[in-house]
């Protein structure tokens, strides 16, 4: 049952923007946003779309079309099922599994990736060192030199 008082403290933590209506509360997992109604922990786009569009069926996700975890814009919200999720990010190129330099929190390419074999292979660098050049941890550098990760082409 939605309460006049729990739709005032959504509205309360939103931001308007011109594209996105993002949150601004507290955030779950995966950049969701969250809040409590009536003691349970619900995410704030599927709280948004129960206010604005109606109750969810169950077995079925939420998505947002803008892509945008934070957005609560009703607009931007539709109904599908965990299938037409994953179909929806595969469309729009968001597959986890992209590797190297093409998965979307790299931080290194391929290039630096040479490149840190080269001086590791040197032995004028260590793999502290080489981290601190390239900006990752040692731990990041050890695994690519010893090919656990990054592995050669």
């Amino acid at each position: 049952m939605i309460q006049e008082k729990d739709v005032k403290r959504f509205y309360s933590k939103l931001e308007k923007t011109p594209l996105c209506w993002n949150w601004k509360g507290p955030f779950g997992p995966h950049n969701y946003g969250q809040l409590k109604i009536s003691n349970v922990q619900t995410r704030a786009h599927r709280y948004s779309y129960l206010i604005h569009k109606g109750e969810i069926p169950q077995g079925l996700c939420v998505l947002h079309r803008c892509d945008n975890p934070p957005c609560v814009n009703p607009d931007h919200l539709f109904l599908g099922t965990q299938n037409d999720n994953v179909h929806d990010m595969l469309a729009k190129g968001r597959d986890r599994q992209l590797k190297g330099e093409f998965h979307g929190r790299a931080k290194l390419t391929w290039i630096a990736v040479q490149a840190i074999h080269d001086l590791y292979a040197s032995g004028q660098w260590s793999c502290l060192r080489l981290g601190r050049k390239f900006g990752v941890d040692q731990s990041t550098i050890h695994k690519i030199v010893r090919g656990k990760i990054w592995k050669k082409k």
